[in-house]
C-alpha cells in the first residue's frame, strides 16, 4: 500500500570543506579520512559515502595521477569540520571551509 505522505526530509549539513589539488594526494587524504577512527563517521560525509562507493572514487582519483580536482566534503559540527580542515592542510592540500551562520 502506498503511503500518502509525499514529504522530503534530509539534514543541514552546515559545513562545507572544499578540497582541491592533484588528484593521487586528493585519494591519499580522504582514504586517511575514512581510516581514522577518531572522526566520527556519522558526523561528515563525502558525496560517496559507502565504502565502495568511497573505495572506487580513492581508486580513481589516484589512477588520474596529477591532474587538479575539486571535491567537497561536509561536516556536521565545527569541531569536525576543523579537524578534517588540518588534516587536510597539513597533506599540503588547497583547503576551504564555508560555514552556515548560527542562528
Amino acid at each position: 500500500m502506498m503511503s500518502a505522505d509525499r514529504t522530503v526530509r534530509f539534514a543541514v549539513w552546515p559545513h562545507l570543506i572544499t578540497i582541491e589539488g592533484p588528484a593521487e594526494k586528493l585519494a591519499a587524504v580522504i582514504d586517511d579520512l575514512y581510516n581514522d577512527p577518531s572522526l566520527p563517521r556519522e558526523q561528515w560525509a563525502l558525496g560517496k559515502i559507502d565504502s565502495a562507493g568511497r573505495q572506487a572514487m580513492v581508486q580513481q582519483l589516484a589512477a588520474e595521477g596529477t591532474v587538479v580536482r575539486r571535491i567537497g566534503l561536509a561536516a556536521l559540527t565545527l569541531p569536525v569540520s576543523e579537524a578534517i580542515e588540518k588534516r587536510v592542510r597539513a597533506a599540503n592540500v588547497k583547503c576551504v571551509a564555508m560555514h552556515l551562520p548560527k542562528r
